[in-house]
């Protein structure tokens, strides 16, 4: 039996929506969530793209897709076919191969909301019914096609479905139930497109076993699967290391040289595209301690939609933000500018399509001052009520130990405020990151993971060269399910990118072990 394969078209042209297979939900472009979603199928063995751009191609690979070929021209354009497409795959397929594959599992990048189950389900479907030469996905369409309508030049109205009787004048449910494609997973059998010449064959399987979906063609419709997509767990670690770019992500300011170790980078725009080719699919963005011109979030409205227009340009995920500002509020005595700066990351945040915020709570915000923690839980109330509504969560990031910690969400009763466990600043303070992701009362309000190695001096050093036991805390994440993204905040060392792809390659290697 020959190996079942996943194929996600993405041409880079499109029409009503523009750039439509890299926008992005939640940080995260469409094509990568549809090879993120096929990656997470076990009986998927490996996951192609096929596209006719250079960069949509970068940016599936860095969530774990084959890059085949870009796409010849005369099979790109409006008019292209999915059977010219997939003959074209299958071909260059049999050639490398020596083999056809045992089935082809269509993901398009347009139809997000499903999950990687769905897909499941289908190809395990398939193989139990080899009577079928192909399976689509379909559901009850809003409105049955026995009441629709053609309409001739002279405005004459034609029913679109002919036969005897007034089909448009009858009441619905005593008309035949009809099904429409609706492009959650297509399968088709390698014979078929060989034999046949088509993508359907002489039987068709319709798949009805799947949660609601929403294709995406307009920008509203975005807005429609994002909210679909909310509770999904689209960010969860993959299952396989080859996915593993699709949930790393790495703080801006450490791909290009400098001697401060946090800080904003002086031309940040050059960093999009290389953490892109590093392999990584987001840029935690960062607001400085203090007042920078040249940065957005600091800065006006133009510049911010600037910084998002680029992050999709260039097709880099934008999901997290971390405010260093934070570390010069003393809550006990927090002043009015003070205040309204901190709602005001949170609306810049949700701005640029992210929704997590991170808090670190060090210096002046250090909650053991003497009545911060008082004042710090009344401000943070009056924040989750602002970030709720704009669908934004608050991760504190503090190094303190597990029953610290505990004591403190005790009298937060926001869901929407957690923690970003911090690898290696918990290592500084003496604490061990597994102890508090291993805590079940803290499991919950786990929103996000800074990776960060510490020696005996408490430096930052490169990941694996100090005391973190990286190796346990990615085993307890898998074993706790976390959902969510993985940010380096490393040391840079000699040169920058090197290290930003070396740090990739360790973690993939330490997952891969697990």
């Amino acid at each position: 039996m020959g190996k079942i394969v996943a194929l996600v078209p993405a041409r880079a042209g499109s029409t009503r929506v523009k750039n439509k297979n890299i926008r992005q939900i939640a940080g995260m472009p469409l094509i990568g969530i549809a090879v993120k979603q096929a990656l997470d199928v076990k009986e998927i063995d490996e996951v192609y793209v096929s596209t006719d751009s250079e960069l949509y191609a970068e940016i599936a690979q860095t969530y774990g897709a084959v890059k085949p070929f870009l796409r010849p021209a005369e099979i790109a354009g409006n008019q292209s076919t999915d059977y010219e497409v997939f003959r074209h795959f299958l071909d260059w397929y049999m050639e490398r191969n020596h083999e056809k594959p045992d089935m082809i599992v269509q993901v398009r990048a347009t139809a997000p909301a499903r999950d990687s189950e769905t897909i499941g389900r289908a190809v395990r479907f398939m193989r139990e019914h080899t009577e079928f030469d192909s399976l689509r996905s379909v559901s009850v369409p809003h409105q049955t096609p026995y009441k629709m309508w053609k309409m001739r030049d002279n405005m004459e109205l034609v029913p679109v479905m002919s036969g005897e009787g007034q089909f448009y004048d009858m009441p619905t449910q005593d008309l035949p139930k009809c099904y429409g494609q609706d492009g959650i997973v297509d399968i088709v059998r390698p014979d078929t497109l060989l034999n046949e010449q088509n993508m359907a064959g002489k039987k068709i399987a319709g798949f009805l076993d799947h949660p609601e979906t929403w294709d995406i063609d307009t920008e509203q419709d975005l807005i429609k699967a994002g909210a679909m997509l909310r509770d999904r767990g689209i960010e969860k670690l993959p299952d396989r290391v080859s996915g593993l770019g699709g949930n790393l992500g790495i703080i801006q300011g450490r791909l290009t040289e400098s001697e401060q170790l946090q800080c904003f980078p002086k031309d940040w725009k050059n960093e999009l595209p290389i953490a892109r080719k590093a392999g990584y699919a987001a840029l935690e963005c960062f607001r400085d301690k203090n007042y920078n011109a040249e940065n957005p979030l600091w800065n006006s409205d133009v510049r911010m939609a600037e910084m998002k227009e680029l992050f999709f340009a260039e097709g880099v995920g934008v999901r997290s933000v971390c405010d260093d500002y934070v570390q010069e509020c003393e809550w006990r005595d927090l002043k009015l500018e003070q205040y309204l700066l901190l709602e005001e990351i949170l609306i810049r945040t949700a701005a640029l399509g992210a929704n997590i915020v991170v808090f670190p709570m060090f210096e002046k915000a250090d909650l053991n001052i003497s009545g911060n923690r008082e004042s710090f839980i009344k401000y943070l109330t009056r924040l989750s009520i602002v970030a709720e509504k704009i669908s934004v969560r608050i991760a504190l990031e503090i190094s303190e130990p597990k029953e610290w910690l505990c004591e403190l969400f005790d009298q937060i009763p926001c869901k929407n405020v957690g923690l970003c466990v911090d690898t290696g600043n918990l290592n500084a303070a003496g604490i061990d990151a597994v102890d508090i992701i291993g805590c079940r009362e803290l499991r919950e309000r786990l929103f996000h993971v800074h990776l960060k190695d510490r020696n005996s001096a408490k430096e930052n050093v490169i990941p694996g060269s100090g005391n973190v036991n990286f190796s346990a805390f990615l085993k307890k994440l898998y074993e706790i399910r976390y959902q969510g993204l993985l940010v380096t905040e490393t040391a840079r060392g000699d040169h920058p990118v090197k290290t930003a792809e070396k740090n990739k390659e360790y973690f993939a290697k330490l997952i891969g072990q697990i």
